[in-house]
């Protein structure tokens, strides 16, 4: 009897098992349930990537200012024939300009002008794309500075132009790797020729000494060519179709304004180099019969009164002379 009392006491004074809250129940029940597995939908994943392969595509493939693009249909006032912007490619939904991969600056800007014949002309807005390309392969005394204008989705005219890493003022240890790319070869056949090297060369050589001094025999803007930057005005033209419809001033100074609003390494305000002559070859059959030196003389006065060019003088390069003109950047 003694024996079963002590079991019965026993297993009186046995506390009972702890009792789990609903809550805290839950949770482990949860836990220990097996976990879902994430389901992709291998459709929509294949749209994903064949969307941003479209993507690269379509930037590798954007147009270049060195690479012709398929002319769109012109608008109601273009040119027939008139060729697609080839700096830029612009979307009805965004007009944004895509950048080509060659690029390494660029900067967009719209004005409204009197665009149109004599006595008929209407407000138009022109954009302005100006954009900086690298250098070719083993010169890199200078950079491509080219400006493409359109009234719409059609290109009506282009800038080229290149700006020499010379030392100036604000620059005294620049390389002087500029005077032997285009200033100190005896004859312009030893200069390279990659994209107009030799008209560059040609400009240079009117206008600056051998030790890259400007000649004393620059009448305007000696002392700048000297302690200044300086851009050489490769090409100024206006399309087929859009010329004398008061295009000139706004694009000259479209020009300016977008080379000192570029990213702040790419800012340019020094001093802008042209000579007025005509083009060779078939671009410059729009001039007639005219002579040279009349060509010359009709676009040293457009230049004059379309954005205030000065005359340099006729300055001698190598075997033949030009007529320089020049201003400074900023007005």
């Amino acid at each position: 009897m003694a024996l079963r009392r002590s079991k019965r006491l026993a297993a009186s004074t046995t506390p009972p098992p702890p009792r789990r809250s609903g809550r805290i129940r839950d949770i482990a029940e949860r836990a220990a349930r097996p976990r879902a597995t994430i389901r992709i939908n291998p459709a929509l994943q294949q749209r994903r990537r064949d969307a941003a392969a479209a993507a690269a595509a379509a930037v590798a493939a954007s147009p270049s200012p060195n690479r012709p693009t398929p002319a769109p249909a012109p608008a109601p006032d273009a040119a027939p024939g008139t060729p697609t912007p080839a700096a830029t490619r612009v979307t009805r939904r965004t007009r944004r300009t895509v950048s080509p991969p060659e690029w390494m600056a660029w900067r967009q800007d719209f004005l409204q002008i009197q665009y149109g014949p004599q006595g008929r002309r209407r407000n138009r807005n022109l954009k302005c794309v100006v954009s900086v390309s690298q250098p070719p392969q083993g010169i890199y005394s200078r950079l491509q500075y080219h400006a493409s204008f359109f009234l719409g989705n059609n290109k009506v005219a282009t800038i080229n132009a290149f700006r020499i890493d010379k030392t100036t003022t604000n620059a005294p240890n620049a390389e002087a790797s500029w005077m032997g790319d285009f200033l100190n070869a005896t004859r312009i056949e030893n200069v390279r020729n990659e994209r107009n090297g030799r008209e560059v060369a040609k400009l240079l050589r009117a206008c600056f000494r051998l030790d890259g001094v400007a000649k004393a025999s620059v009448r305007a803007f000696r002392d700048e060519m000297t302690n200044e930057g300086v851009m050489i005005i490769d090409s100024v033209y206006v399309l087929d179709g859009y010329e004398g419809r008061g295009l000139m001033r706004p694009m000259l100074q479209m020009f300016r304004s977008g080379l000192q609003r570029l990213p702040e390494w790419f800012v340019f305000r020094g001093v802008l180099i042209l000579s007025p002559a005509r083009f060779e070859g078939e671009l410059g059959s729009r001039w007639g019969d005219m002579s040279d030196s009349d060509v010359a003389n009709t676009l040293r006065g457009m230049y004059e009164r379309a954005d205030n060019y000065q005359f340099c003088g006729n300055l001698p390069a190598w075997d033949e002379t030009m007529i320089i003109m020049a201003r400074m950047v900023e007005d």
